[in-house]
């Protein structure tokens, strides 16, 4: 892949970081400047509820972004769905298929055979070549 494609492809990926940039911008300007009129008229013991409450949003957001990472990203094409990784996934349960002996590409759980398709009927190796371009 050229380096231009790969600019592309991470700014594409990244383009939502911009708007929640700009929102936490925006909001740290105006806690800065709603504070110090609020803070004198809450009690301690509030205040650092407000605070423990903050860190745990802080974390659960956290936690929530590594989990969306961490999930499997399937796209379409050749009748079947794809990883990363150009491993095949079921189109109708969407779990990992099995290449048997014949070369074939299978799944297990719903016990059936997924030809992949283009104009004809292609292999497992011509379709990884194809996606790879």
């Amino acid at each position: 892949m050229s380096s231009i494609k790969e600019i592309k492809k991470s700014l594409l990926n990244n383009i939502w970081t911009l708007p929640i940039g700009a929102t936490a911008a925006l909001l740290s300007g105006l806690i800065s400047e709603v504070a110090p009129l609020v803070l004198p008229h809450i009690s301690k013991s509030v205040a650092l509820k407000l605070c423990l409450l903050f860190l745990l949003v802080c974390l659960a957001l956290t936690a929530y972004i590594f989990y969306l990472r961490s999930c499997v990203r399937i796209k379409p094409k050749f009748g079947v769905y794809w990883d990363k990784e150009l491993n095949p996934y079921c189109p109708s349960c969407k779990s990992l298929l099995c290449i048997n002996e014949d070369l074939v590409i299978y799944c297990l759980c719903c016990n059936r055979e997924m030809p992949l398709v283009s104009d004809k009927l292609i292999t497992l190796k011509e379709a990884r070549k194809l996606l790879r371009n």
